[in-house]
């Protein structure tokens, strides 16, 4: 396997209790769906990726430079 460290990744990310609540009136729901939030803002660090961040809504931003010498637009990864 060329990323071996990719299924334990996946596998440590999905252990993390993001449960939402309907009955709540603040975003995120639940406090707990930050812990993954904070648990991928210093892997994000480590990879290299700049300002990393969580906002105070659990939404964990980061950008990384291109590779291209030319003009290329500005894409963002979104996942819900």
């Amino acid at each position: 396997m060329k990323h071996p460290d990719i299924l334990e990744r996946f596998l440590s990310y999905v252990t993390v209790d993001t449960q939402s609540s309907d009955t709540s009136e603040t975003f995120p729901s639940t406090a707990k769906q930050k812990d993954l939030a904070a648990k991928l803002k210093p892997e994000l660090e480590a990879l290299g990726l700049k300002d990393a961040q969580v906002t105070d809504w659990g939404y964990v931003l980061a950008g990384m430079e291109t590779n291209q010498r030319h003009k290329v637009p500005t894409i963002a990864l979104i996942a819900t």
